[in-house]
């Protein structure tokens, strides 16, 4: 078996979705937006990426160097709003996005999501706290945020808010309310953003 296929048979039934068909999206859903998901960019950017993810999915940390490199590339353009889709076959999953929600209040979400897809079997609660310790972020506050619930309400919504839109694997975006499912390489990305900065402003579908 090929690394590809081999890659592709771990997916199977881990909620991940990795190079789906890539058909164009037409419609445009409500992605409500909370004033607690981790974001980048400007919130009146042209282009605004939803971003529905689980830690210690594979398809995910696939994806993550390209949104790490399209958020470079657009700059103030691009407005990327991170929600947790964490899935039951994954254990470490929601203890990462605890982790990943304290980050973001000490202001190192993406330097941490950055370290937490680097290596996705690295997310025991020790793990999680060297990746805080390395980004000098305060280790007190981040084992409070490990050892109570704190946080745990906000990723429960974002996975309501899934469940809602029936999203059935990660990662799952929205395009300016467009949904794109899977991880795709860098050109559909980018021919997606040029299509919808080329039609102009659009309703605010996905805030």
């Amino acid at each position: 078996m090929t690394r590809s296929l081999l890659f592709a048979a771990m997916l199977l039934g881990t909620g991940c979705a990795l190079f789906r068909p890539y058909t164009p999206p037409q419609t445009r859903e409500v992605v409500p937006i909370h004033a607690e998901d981790p974001t980048s960019g400007p919130a009146t950017a042209p282009l605004v990426l939803v971003w529905f993810s689980d830690f210690q999915c594979p398809a995910c940390a696939v994806v993550a160097p390209t949104i790490k490199t399209l958020r470079q590339e657009y700059g103030d353009r691009l407005h990327v709003v991170f929600k947790a889709r964490p899935w039951s076959i994954h254990p470490d999953a929601v203890l990462a996005h605890r982790a990943a929600a304290e980050a973001n209040a000490q202001g190192h979400f993406w330097e941490y999501e950055d370290a937490l897809y680097t290596d996705i079997q690295a997310l025991k609660r020790e793990q999680l706290e060297a990746k805080a310790t390395a980004l000098g972020m305060d280790l007190a506050r981040m084992r409070t945020a490990l050892d109570t619930p704190e946080y745990q309400a906000h990723i429960e919504q974002d996975m309501a808010q899934a469940d809602g839109l029936s999203i059935e694997g990660t990662p799952t975006f929205f395009v300016n309310g467009r949904r794109l499912v899977g991880s795709h390489s860098i050109e559909v990305f980018r021919a997606t953003f040029d299509e919808e900065l080329a039609a102009g402003p659009v309703a605010p579908a996905a805030h």
